[in-house]
């Protein structure tokens, strides 16, 4: 299994991007920057705005679906 599919894995949490990128580079025994280069070069977006992006794909959804209010999503 590739690098992005295996962070595809990983659920988008609400701690700091930085510590989930530390977190998938400690999983597959990667250091972040090895991590951060090949996450890139395999799909052409840094790893920091992929996990960012799951995050507002995830939160936009939750709006549409749900009556939760902005900031308890937030």
């Amino acid at each position: 299994m590739g690098a992005k599919e295996r962070a595809e894995q990983f659920e988008p949490r609400a701690e700091p991007v930085r510590r989930l990128e530390e977190d998938i580079a400690e999983e597959f025994r990667y250091s972040k920057f090895y991590l951060a280069r090949i996450f890139k070069e395999n799909t052409g977006v840094t790893l920091h705005k992929y996990i960012q992006g799951r995050r507002l794909d995830e939160a936009a959804k939750e709006l549409a679906e749900t009556k939760k209010p902005i900031a308890q999503i937030a």
